[in-house]
């Protein structure tokens, strides 16, 4: 019987005929973690408790990881991320219970929506917006996705987005500056110069400043899964030339993809694993105990 010795592993490879995956790919591999050196150094540390008690929908952290939110029942709770002990105090009740909660955050403001309610908390209290008083203006209407990018909030239901004015967050002009596009939107993250945004079952990047500067380019055609786009450094990504600025990671019904500004986005999954199936998810990427950077998906039908 003859022996096949592995040197170094390049992680999964599963698609196509198991007699073509050749080293140094594995046809399969359960809860362990491949280095940069191609060697497989122990198995992951598998599920651990539940870090927040309670039947929680929609957690959120802002990038310092200094506050987080969460939904229960009819009514949004803050927490503080560094000691889950502590009691969560709730900031908004009468919510339509079992409704997904976005949150976008612009400076000392977070901003949430359900598609029903648009709101934003401050100092760790739910704030009011201003009147409205300038003509041919209204409020921004709520949205199932909020991004903020360039002096604008941006709130997305269905195909619709409603960009805020600069500046001036609460306040739409839907007669001139909204944009339609044919399709349930499943992404709108932001990167420097532009949006990726995913509809019925194409991706694309919106290139521009402002939405009526706007240049649309299909990067993939394929969509993203709902709830899976996670905002992150790309200095993370392994490039020939640092990378610097924001990063876009989301799970595609191909697979794992990354955008980065430009609009050029990466699928390193592609013709190589077998994407997983689902239709919305939850995604981070994080440093787990063992110094290894790993973009985490969760997905459900």
């Amino acid at each position: 019987m003859s022996k096949i010795a592995f040197n170094k592993y390049a992680g999964i490879k599963d698609v196509g005929d198991v007699l073509e995956t050749l080293q140094p790919f594995l046809r399969q591999a359960n809860n362990v973690d491949v280095n940069d050196e191609g060697k497989i150094l122990s198995r992951r540390e598998g599920f651990g408790p539940p870090i927040i008690s309670g039947a929680y929908h929609s957690l959120w952290s802002n990038r310092a990881e200094t506050i987080m939110f969460g939904v229960v029942g009819d009514s949004m709770a803050i927490a503080d991320p560094e000691n889950l002990t502590i009691p969560t105090r709730i900031v908004r009740t009468g919510l339509t219970p079992n409704m997904s909660m976005t949150f976008c955050e612009i400076d000392d403001q977070i901003y949430y929506s359900n598609g029903q309610v648009l709101g934003f908390i401050e100092n760790g209290v739910d704030g009011t917006f201003p009147a409205i008083t300038k003509s041919g203006g209204s409020r921004t209407p709520p949205g199932q996705i909020l991004e903020y990018y360039n002096e604008r909030l941006y709130s997305v239901l269905g195909g619709r987005v409603a960009p805020s004015a600069p500046l001036d967050y609460g306040r739409t002009n839907l007669r001139n500056d909204f944009l339609w596009f044919a399709g349930q939107t499943t992404m709108f993250k932001a990167v420097a110069d532009g949006i990726y945004m995913s509809y019925g079952n194409t991706t694309i990047f919106l290139g521009g400043t402002r939405p009526a500067d706007f240049i649309v380019r299909q990067v993939a055609d394929y969509p993203a899964l709902a709830g899976t786009a996670y905002k992150f450094d790309a200095s993370l990504v392994s490039s020939n030339a640092p990378l610097q600025g924001d990063a876009v990671y989301w799970e595609s019904t191909e697979g794992p993809c990354v955008g980065l500004a430009g609009g050029q986005m990466l699928n390193h999954a592609l013709t190589k694993v077998v994407p997983l199936t689902g239709s919305s998810g939850a995604s981070i990427i994080r440093k787990n105990r063992k110094g290894f950077m790993q973009a985490l998906t969760v997905l459900q039908d």
